[in-house]
């Protein structure tokens, strides 16, 4: 049932009536049949979220310096003039308990969580990311919208009611609760199979602490769920498709905007989302996620995954993907920040780009993630492109402090800046495929290990391509400090390769173009 309760005036029916629990629900031609049980013990030991503004009070974690840039490295609103001389230019990693973004308007209005105060950054924050999007039209829309009273069995029979039709837009009551206690076909709510537009008016859909395991939505094919202003937490999948929020299936489509996803976890892939379909994220934030074999925040198997202005943040994988796992389909991501993210024993702390998949991030901040190998990604027989984005102080335990790769990657107008790994290649390690960098800066990476070589990239048996770019003041503890490869790379007169230690190339196998030292 859910946390709040309506006045009993305003359903027509008894209010003793209000107070029974149902067993179960089902799709029959329409009608809810049964009701809700309550279910056995549920999750524990999840971790506090840090999300957007979209649900107040949450409580972000104290979010490193360069957040303060929401628009990083090249992009015309923020990025030139964040670049920075050295990675701890950038700011404090934490500013004493505020969380505040201080550069352009202020686009969030924080709760007393544990920021400590206001999240402001430049643009519009998620909380008005509504404007501009199909599914917010103002009154117009709202005249059709079905409102849905603070009641989890309405929300139950709103969904059933909508599928045997053709869809509708269903509209939350304000702030409401709506726990689930129950579930069927592994989701608490109806399996999404029409047109559905869930306008959440700042309410949330959770699973009860207490309940079994369940996830909290599914969008089956044909399914078209749009959801707004909604946080969807506790879901708890068992099952091996994934997505302890949500399962966009084959054939289904789901379009998020202005939500959070926080505290899902699941036994496979997708703490928060599962995509097997077509996913859309639009200014919303997936923080303190957890999945046990891949995509702590978001998987994305074979389908098409969009992210836009959003927030992926706090999650953790015990496999590849701390924040977002792309398993061999297609992934943009834009003007986004994914930080703070675990893949501590796996590749990808932020991002993970394997089985073939097509991953592109632009105007973006890969920033303070931690994987094994790849801290800041991971791309494995797939090609990854960065574009005007940042990946900056992120942590590769064995290698690979900021990007780990042996298949394509691309780097245009892009920094990889202050990342460490115990391992070689601090900034690039690379083994096989190839790697271009264009424009591009690979400075103040540290690779400190006994037996690290590297500070800036590590080339083994791959091709290698600098156009226009800087390998600067980047170390390790065996020589060379700047560049090791086995395979003769592609320098161009433009590039920059000094100041790095012990040396620059000196004690590559093989010599590096218009390298010196």
């Amino acid at each position: 049932m859910s946390e709040q309760r309506g006045n009993p005036k305003d359903s027509g029916q008894p209010a003793a009536r209000k107070n029974r629990r149902r067993s179960r629900w089902f799709l029959t031609g329409g009608l809810v049949a049964g009701s809700l049980v309550a279910g056995a013990a549920g999750l524990t030991g999840v971790l506090a979220l840090g999300g957007p503004e979209g649900t107040k009070n949450l409580g972000l974690p104290n979010l490193p310096d360069v957040f303060n840039s929401a628009r990083p490295a090249g992009d015309e609103e923020g990025g030139q003039g964040q670049k920075n001389k050295h990675a701890d230019n950038q700011g404090d990693e934490r500013r004493g308990g505020e969380g505040s973004h201080e550069n352009g308007e202020d686009s969030r209005k924080g709760g007393n969580g544990s920021s400590g105060g206001e999240w402001k950054g430049k643009g519009k924050g998620p909380s008005q990311g509504g404007q501009g999007h199909d599914s917010n039209r103002g009154d117009e829309e709202d005249k059709y919208a079905k409102p849905v009273r603070c009641h989890t069995d309405d929300l139950i029979a709103a969904i059933v009611r909508a599928n045997a039709g053709d869809g509708a837009t269903l509209k939350l009551a304000e702030k409401c609760t709506y726990t689930l206690t129950a579930y069927q076909n592994g989701g608490g709510l109806p399996t999404i199979v029409q047109p559905i537009t869930i306008k959440g008016n700042e309410s949330k859909i959770v699973r009860a602490a207490n309940a079994a395991a369940f996830r909290i939505f599914t969008v089956g094919s044909g399914g078209q769920l749009t959801l707004v202003k909604t946080t969807v937490e506790g879901g708890s999948d068992t099952t091996a498709d994934g997505g302890g929020g949500m399962l966009v299936q084959t054939g289904g489509s789901a379009k998020l905007i202005d939500s959070t996803f926080k505290r899902n976890t699941t036994v496979t892939s997708g703490g928060a989302i599962a995509n097997q379909g077509t996913t859309t994220l639009v200014k919303t934030a997936i923080a303190n996620n957890s999945a046990s074999v891949s995509g702590g925040g978001v998987f994305n198997g074979r389908g098409g995954l969009y992210v836009e202005d959003s927030w992926l943040t706090s999650n953790s994988t015990g496999g590849n993907g701390g924040g977002l796992a792309n398993n061999g389909g297609v992934a943009t991501v834009s003007k986004t920040e994914i930080i703070h993210n675990n893949a501590s024993t796996g590749f990808g702390g932020g991002l993970f780009s394997g089985n073939g998949a097509t991953s592109t991030v632009k105007h973006s901040n890969l920033g303070n993630n931690t994987g094994l190998t790849g801290g800041g990604l991971a791309n494995l027989g797939s090609t990854t492109t960065l574009q005007d984005s940042k990946v900056t102080r992120n942590t590769g335990t064995a290698a690979g402090g900021g990007v780990t790769n042996n298949g394509t990657f691309v780097a245009v107008k892009s920094e990889i800046n202050g990342n460490t790994t115990r391992g070689d290649g601090a900034g690039i390690n690379s083994s096989g495929g190839s790697v271009i960098l264009r424009d591009s800066q690979i400075e103040y990476n540290s690779a400190n290990g006994t037996a690290s070589r590297a500070g800036g990239i590590f080339n083994s048996n791959s091709a290698l391509s600098l156009t226009q770019t800087k390998v600067i003041e980047n170390n390790a503890n065996n020589q060379p400090g700047g560049i090791w490869t086995n395979v003769a790379p592609t320098v161009d007169q433009k590039s920059v390769i000094i100041k790095n230690r012990p040396t620059n190339c000196v004690g590559s196998p093989v010599a590096v173009p218009n390298c010196f030292g």
